[in-house]
């Protein structure tokens, strides 16, 4: 039985999984439902929030039963192992499974349904089209990489909850959602049990913000067709890239401990990824350094970003 240690300071360290509408960036600026309501209750309860941020399941499930976190916002399988010992925040928000295809298949004689790793909705085989011959496939991969398969003809049938349905949707031509396969998944914060005070503040907190219109504005924000927040989004949000230069920031920012992210935001304000661009006073590169701290480095304007 795992033993949890109560959290006396008044930071919070808070492992946020980053789902496709909970995290990403917006004109160079980091947003995400989650990430927005995150800061906005730490703000709100006066906490000094402690953010990381992680898109590998292996992380959730390395620090699942320990104290390492007050808050581990990740969508928990019941039959996750330890699911029992661990306590949840009142639900945050919905989803529900959907069923996408390739609207390039024609046979449907083999119809396999390919569903992600780790995928919290259950699946109603019943809500299926036709209802019989279908295969439900658990799949190791998770839904932004099987909806690339989908995108390739590669296979025909894939369930994603809504949310990721309609954000990665218009960047796949070849993808169609097909129905609702599921009921609703309600999305709540794995809490540290020890930590009981503030775990019933969070959730008071929880339940009264859900009343507000703030909260309605949050859900417009990042789930209704027509925000303009998510029309306008870069295409490059698919599969979470952001630039060409994604590889090399993520390897020089695990280096020096840095969320790569936040130097992603960085670069687009000072040069919109532009490796050409030259700037006021002689700042050049993509980073926009001046020549002094470039020196400094070891590059100079004929580098190649």
């Amino acid at each position: 039985m795992p033993v949890f240690v109560e959290n006396t300071t008044n930071r919070l360290k808070v492992l946020l999984f980053c789902h496709p509408s909970d995290y990403f960036l917006y004109k160079g600026t980091v947003i995400g439902f989650q990430y927005e309501l995150l800061r906005l209750m730490a703000d709100s309860l006066h906490k000094e929030l402690d953010l990381t941020f992680t898109s590998e399941p292996e992380d959730v499930q390395k620090d699942l039963l320990t104290s390492t976190y007050d808050i581990i916002a990740y969508d928990l399988l019941p039959s996750q192992p330890g699911y029992k010992y661990l306590e949840f925040s009142e639900t945050h928000s919905m989803v529900y499974p959907v069923l996408l295809k390739n609207m390039n298949v024609e046979n449907e004689a083999a119809r396999k349904v390919w569903i992600p790793q780790h995928f919290p909705c259950e699946i109603v085989p019943d809500s299926l089209p036709t209802a019989q011959g279908w295969q439900l496939v658990k799949d190791t991969l998770d839904a932004e990489s099987l909806l690339e398969l989908l995108q390739d003809d590669s296979i025909g049938y894939v369930v994603v909850d809504n949310i990721t349905a309609f954000m990665l949707e218009p960047f796949y031509a070849n993808v169609q959602t097909v129905k609702s396969v599921g009921p609703d998944f309600g999305r709540r914060w794995i809490l540290n049990p020890a930590n009981a005070t503030f775990n019933k503040q969070l959730n008071e907190w929880l339940l009264s913000f859900k009343k507000t219109r703030q909260y309605d504005r949050f859900c417009n924000k990042y789930f209704h067709p027509q925000s303009r927040f998510l029309l306008n989004a870069s295409p490059e949000k698919k599969r979470g890239r952001i630039s060409a230069y994604d590889a090399t920031i993520r390897r020089l920012s695990d280096k020096r401990g840095v969320d790569w992210r936040f130097v992603s935001s960085i670069i687009y304000q000072e040069s919109h990824f532009s490796p050409h661009l030259y700037g006021y006073g002689g700042a050049y590169g993509i980073m926009q350094m001046m020549p002094p701290t470039a020196r400094a480095y070891g590059i100079d304007s004929t580098s190649s970003v």
